[in-house]
């Protein structure tokens, strides 16, 4: 057994709650029965989409009345998660599943908003065991309540309008629904299945009858043939027709064929022996036109015999003449030799001419260097003295302007000193007026002057100008002693420049200066006097190595000129001797003269070209004389051939041959036609033998289970299978209905259709027992149908448990519906549904109803804020 009991919900801004809302079913206790109330809108079925929506995903009337997106209240904070967690009791284990649908909230990293994508848990607080992917979150719920959604839905959440939907509901709506409760669309999918089996067993027959209308269009049968097969309609009639009139149609015509191959054999034998011999003759033919060509060669070879004997005699000469060559050669060296070495001894006298031309002038060229160098001395001497005045000359510079700065000294001294002397005569006459003024003050009349000693004072010194101190009149003397002896100090230091100056300027005269040059002037008389110098011992070097060279050159040329007079008479006489040997080969090789040794000489190309004509002739000769004694054998006994007549019969054989290989190519054509026609045609029969078979056992079974067999009542095999569940749901409805309705009404599945083309099947209708008539369910009225309903539903709910494996539910909710019930009735629904939590379940019911308030004492109340609604336990 199952079971799953509800322990706690708990919901943050989902729905119309806004903050974080939480019920404990546990203050209801294990059983009996609870009333959730409250104003219109607050909230009252959201606590059922909570719970579904925990479990499944879904709200408890599926995805038609709300969708998860649209779970998040209106009236939560930005800030708020959204989500629903559901605590609940199996097997002694507490599970707690959470979820929570995609939204939009504030980011909490910062400014900005974000999208909080749908997720799901699971745990089970006992093992801590974790489920966190929304895929297996589905399939752990579904396994441990043992309920899909729509079962739940029909079974412990009984949602608002759910009652009557069962109770009026069609039967092809009630098949529907059923269908998603029972599973079985199992079934629905097998009748698809086998309508799809069905109508590919037809088109594959239809396949088949176009198969064997093109292999039949392929046949070339007789006319006979053609006209008792169109008269047939199908592929069976056909098949059975053509087939062993085709087996016998291909026997006749395979003896045919090899009848045709015998005199295609034939033919072609007879027309290859014709070809042969037409062959033969036009190689007899051409030998004996080749014979005569070779004749005619022969003679052509003959009449060019005396040149051959010509050229033979010019190329024996030529090769005698061609064994001289070295004699020639050594004879024509030796008088280049000579040629060569007298032109040379030629040029060297001349050369040597020119040399003793050149040795006066050089001699001459090399006294005035000599000259020029022999006082280079002196101009060395003076380019030194110039030299050492260099620093002279730029002290002297310096001097002076050293001179200019102490004579600016001393005049700046002077007058400082000047005016410090000046100051302090100044001070110092102030000082001894100020000082006979304080005497004077202390003067009286009739006392003697310190000073001057007289007792009368008429004119009494007064004070003049500023007031003089013996330290403002010792001050003063110091500035004058120190400019005294800044001034004594310049004219010394003057002095001494001065001094050096003149020493400087009278050493300068002494050398014979008449005024102090510029240091730059002295520096370029010194560079000048470097390049004469230099110039004047490159000028005495040049000359003496010329003169040397000149020498040398001249020395050479007398030397290179004795060594020319006796190579010449050394090569004159070796041309002699070489001469006198090429004369006498000449002679010995036969030659008459050096003429004739000419007119012999052949180049050797043109020698190796004749003596390969010679040879090619002589080559050509022998074979000719060879072909024809081999033709001459090869064609005795034979005669020339008449071409003409042997090309007409081969002619005839090969036309004869050729017409019975297209009779026989063409028949065969035909015959292998037919033969692929009959082979398509035998498969075709396999194909059709088994279609059928096929056809007939699927058509049976598809007409069985689509309900199509029985002419009185039409129901499908999904439909006789939820048939079976519907009476067990009526069954266990008619208990609670008979205590609804104390025995009035019983209801039944009906039996029969309205008409011969409806299904039946899941149609309901209902026993008046105070009439004793069976009527439509649509006819009980508004009160009626609620109780009807809810017996219906509660039938469901207990064989939906049952068919799920035994599952055992400790809680339902059912939602609205009791406000079209009378006293009477509405004290019975409350009864029966109390008995039914007895001990059992605990049953929680959504109504607004006072009356239920007043029956059922523990509550949920749930009040409608501006803020969002709110939750109270009573």
């Amino acid at each position: 057994m199952r079971d799953m009991k509800p322990i706690k919900l708990v919901l943050s801004a989902f729905g119309p709650y806004a903050g974080l809302t939480e019920i404990d079913f546990e203050r209801f206790g294990t059983e009996g029965l609870f009333l959730i109330t409250g104003d219109t809108g607050a909230g009252k079925t959201t606590i059922f989409d909570a719970i579904s929506y925990a479990l499944y995903g879904e709200a408890s009337g599926g995805n038609t009345r709300r969708s998860a997106k649209s779970f998040r209240s209106d009236y939560a904070a930005l800030t708020a998660d959204t989500f629903v967690e559901y605590t609940f009791l199996h097997k002694e284990k507490h599970y707690s599943v959470r979820r929570n649908p995609e939204y939009i909230r504030n980011s909490r990293r910062g400014e900005g908003i974000t999208e909080e994508k749908a997720s799901a848990e699971l745990v089970c607080l006992e093992t801590g065991e974790i489920w966190t992917r929304i895929g297996e979150v589905d399939s752990k719920i579904q396994e441990i309540i043992g309920l899909n959604r729509n079962q739940f839905s029909q079974t412990v959440m009984i949602a608002q309008g759910d009652f009557l939907k069962i109770l009026n509901a069609k039967s092809d709506d009630r098949k529907k629904l059923f269908q998603k409760i029972f599973g079985t669309g199992i079934f629905a999918a097998l009748q698809e299945k086998l309508k799809l089996m069905e109508a590919e067993c037809r088109m594959e027959k239809k396949r088949i009858d176009e198969l064997v209308l093109a292999a039949e269009a392929r046949l070339s049968i007789p006319e006979d043939f053609k006209e008792e097969t169109e008269s047939l309609i199908g592929a069976s009639e056909k098949l059975v027709f053509l087939m062993p009139k085709l087996e016998a149609l291909l026997a006749h015509e395979s003896e045919t064929y090899d009848k045709l191959a015998e005199k295609r054999k034939a033919t072609r034998a007879l027309a290859e022996a014709k070809n042969a011999a037409l062959i033969e003759a036009k190689n007899t033919n051409a030998e004996f036109e080749r014979l005569e060509a070779q004749k005619k060669e022969q003679a052509a070879l003959l009449a060019k015999q005396e040149e051959i004997r010509a050229d033979e005699e010019r190329v024996k000469k030529a090769k005698l003449a061609a064994s001289l060559i070295k004699e020639e050669e050594l004879y024509r060296r030796s008088a280049q030799k000579l040629r060569e070495a007298e032109e040379s001894l030629k040029n060297t006298v001349l050369a040597e001419k020119l040399a003793q031309e050149k040795i006066a002038p050089a001699e001459e060229s090399y006294k005035q260097a000599e000259a020029v160098y022999a006082g280079i001395g002196q101009t060395e001497a003076r380019k030194k003295q110039y030299e050492q005045v260099i620093p002279t000359i730029k002290k002297l510079e310096g001097d002076k302007v050293k001179l200019a700065a102490a004579e600016k000294k001393l005049a700046a001294a002077y007058q400082e000193s000047h005016a410090a002397d000046l100051a302090y005569s100044e001070k110092k006459r102030q000082f001894y007026l100020n000082e006979s003024a304080i005497l004077a003050k202390e003067l009286k009349d009739g006392e003697a002057c310190p000073v001057c000693g007289s007792k009368e004072h008429p004119h009494p010194a007064e004070m003049m100008g500023e007031a003089v101190s013996q330290e403002m009149l010792d001050l003063a003397e110091k500035r004058r002693s120190k400019a005294e002896k800044a001034l004594s100090d310049a004219l010394v230091s003057e002095k001494e420049i001065r001094t050096t100056v003149n020493t400087a300027e009278e050493s300068l005269f002494s050398m014979g200066f008449k005024k102090i040059p510029a240091v730059a002037v002295v520096e370029s008389k010194v560079r000048n006097l470097e390049k004469e110098i230099e110039e004047g011992k490159n000028a005495y070097v040049k000359a003496q190595r010329e003169l040397e060279n000149l020498r040398l050159e001249l020395q050479d040329m007398k030397s290179r000129r004795e060594s020319g007079e006796k190579l010449v008479s050394d090569l004159a006489k070796e041309k002699s001797e070489n001469e006198k040997a090429l004369r006498l080969g000449i002679a010995e090789k036969g030659f008459a003269d050096a003429a004739s040794y000419t007119a012999a000489k052949m180049p050797e190309a043109d020698i190796a070209k004749l003596d390969k004509k010679i040879q090619e002739y002589l080559r050509d000769v022998a074979s000719v004389g060879d072909r024809i004694r081999e033709l001459t054998e090869k064609l005795q006994g034979k005669e020339k051939q008449d071409l003409l007549i042997l090309t007409e019969e081969q002619k005839q054989a090969a036309f004869h041959a050729e017409s019975a290989e297209k009779e026989e190519r063409s028949f065969d054509a035909v015959r292998q036609r037919n033969m692929e026609a009959f082979s398509e045609l035998q498969r075709a029969l396999k194909r059709l033998e088994k279609t059928q078979e096929r056809w007939a056992v699927v058509s049976e079974v598809y007409n069985a289970v689509a309900g199509k067999i029985s002419q009185r009542v039409k129901i499908s095999f999904e439909t006789y299978v939820q048939q079976y569940y519907f009476k067990q749901v009526i069954a266990a409805a008619n208990k609670r209905l008979t205590v609804l309705t104390d025995g009035l009404y019983t209801l039944r599945c009906r039996e029969d259709a309205k008409n011969m083309r409806s299904q039946v099947g899941l149609d309901l209708e209902v026993l008046d027992r105070g009439t004793g008539l069976w009527r439509d369910v649509s006819t009980l009225s508004g009160g009626e149908s609620f109780m009807a309903s809810l017996a219906l539903a509660l039938g469901l709910s207990d064989v939906v448990q049952a068919q799920s494996g035994g599952v055992r539910l400790d809680s339902m909710f059912i939602d609205e519906g009791f406000g079209s019930l009378d006293e009477n009735s509405l004290r019975q629904a409350i009864s029966m549904l109390a008995k039914l939590a007895d001990g059992k379940r605990l049953i929680g019911v959504i109504s607004h109803m006072p009356e239920l308030k007043e029956r059922i004492e523990r509550k949920l109340v749930i009040k409608k804020r501006l803020i969002g609604s709110e939750i109270e336990m009573e």
